[in-house]
């Protein structure tokens, strides 16, 4: 007994001895520049050398971002074969000759969401993929700055540094960038919507929201939350975006293809996508993947994983929901936090390059605690809290190794860890009334 507590007051001093040499806003600031610095060369010498559908890595040129051109080729030609994965594999394969011949990709986002690649698809693909990436960067800025405006506590001497540590989060900077994926609108989205719920625009927020249906999974938790919570407005905003969002789907491409689209959906025509080379398990940060990584299949013990991480949460939370808008802010931006964590968790088939999004919600995070438990004289975090957010930023740069390697998944584990801290400040500050918990 002894010697653990000695081990821990030990631990405790090393840690603190390290957060206070290397957790401080200089080193961030170098360390975070010179990720980016060093990212945005090895991006240049990807471009310079690509060839055949290869760069000199050995990875794909454009990676994801193939199977979005090639879908605003095929609305281009033929709308009513964009879901033909026949001809996507083959188009791929003119696109990229160099790779495996094995290799698919297929595009299995919405109709209305292939229409932003129309006119990128029109232009020579490394020169659409190098515009996709400069959009993203600048998407990705602006929808910062947008969440920025509504966080009253933090410091404005931490927006700058609070940018970089974004720029240079693994899954925007090496998955969204380098890997041409496109969960910047994601994250626009989630920053629209909690931009204009700030100002009280509900049927805009809503809206807002309804740009998320370009990947569904994205709306697993947050819509049930607002349901509970009868936020009837925002869930009118929604609808009127979901209504348009059909409404153009079908004029691009058809009724049936929509349907063949809601099929695919539904699972009774992806037979074909739910191979290990497609759902690249180790690349999935969800409960589901967690599990299948760990027992090797979806096994008793990991149903009751599964069924544990995905239900025990939301039984804590639903009272919580129910009496949202009676609650003070504090309470109310970690539910919306932690809605946003446990879309990550509780998810079937959620990649790490999603997991972009986990910047609001850190960010609300954060600007809870500087509101409840920072005092204007001593602007410090919990050391506890500091280890939290440092295995964050740092797990996605070897996460995808170990879980190839090891089976197992650490940045879902760290994820779920700060699920679980937002749901418990959620709990404590909603037995203060009033408007603040301060």
């Amino acid at each position: 007994m002894d010697f653990g507590l000695y081990l821990f007051a030990l631990t405790r001093k090393f840690w603190l001895v390290f957060s206070d040499r290397y957790l401080n806003p200089p080193f961030i600031r170098f360390t975070t520049i010179t990720i980016i610095i060093i990212g945005v060369l090895n991006l240049f010498v990807a471009f310079y050398t690509s060839a055949g559908g290869q760069n000199v890595y050995g990875s794909w040129s454009g990676g994801d971002y193939s199977c979005f051109y090639i879908a605003g080729k095929i609305l281009n030609n033929n709308p009513s074969k964009l879901y033909d994965f026949r001809l996507q594999n083959e188009l791929l394969h003119s696109l990229l000759p160099k790779i495996s011949p094995t290799e698919q990709l297929p595009y299995v986002n919405p109709p209305f969401f292939a229409i932003i690649f129309k006119p990128l698809s029109c232009l020579p693909y490394m020169l659409s993929y190098f515009l996709w990436v400069l959009i993203s960067v600048i998407i990705y800025i602006l929808a910062f700055k947008l969440f920025w405006k509504t966080l009253e506590s933090m410091p404005p001497e931490t927006a700058k540094l609070a940018l970089l540590l974004a720029l240079s989060f693994e899954p925007f900077f090496m998955e969204n960038l380098f890997g041409g994926n496109s969960s910047v609108i994601g994250f626009f989205a989630f920053a629209l919507y909690l931009y204009f719920g700030y100002f009280k625009k509900d049927l805009l927020s809503g809206f807002s929201l309804g740009i998320l249906l370009y990947k569904p999974t994205f709306l697993i938790v947050i819509l049930p939350m607002l349901l509970i919570a009868r936020r009837i407005k925002i869930l009118l905003g929604f609808g009127i975006c979901s209504i348009i969002v059909i409404f153009v789907s079908v004029l691009t491409v058809g009724f049936d293809t929509c349907i063949e689209y809601m099929r695919f959906i539904f699972g009774v025509s992806a037979t074909a996508l739910r191979s290990e080379e497609i759902f690249r398990t180790w690349k999935y940060i969800d409960v589901f993947s967690f599990s299948r990584l760990l027992f090797g299949t979806i096994s008793p013990a990991g149903l009751i994983l599964i069924g544990t991480a995905s239900f025990v949460p939301i039984l804590f939370l639903l009272k919580l929901w129910w009496k949202k808008n009676s609650l003070n802010k504090s309470s109310q931006d970690l539910l919306t936090a932690s809605a946003i964590t446990l879309t990550i968790i509780i998810n079937m088939h959620f990649a790490i390059y999603d997991s972009v999004i986990l910047v609001i919600s850190i960010l609300l995070t954060v600007d809870v605690l500087y509101h409840n438990i920072i005092t204007q004289k001593s602007v410090e975090l919990a050391p506890g809290f500091k280890a939290l957010l440092l295995l964050i930023y740092i797990s996605p740069w070897i996460s995808q190794h170990m879980a190839r390697i090891l089976g197992f998944q650490l940045f879902s584990l760290a994820i779920a860890i700060l699920g679980i801290y937002q749901i418990s400040l959620a709990r404590t500050y909603s037995r203060i009334t009033g408007t603040s918990s301060g």
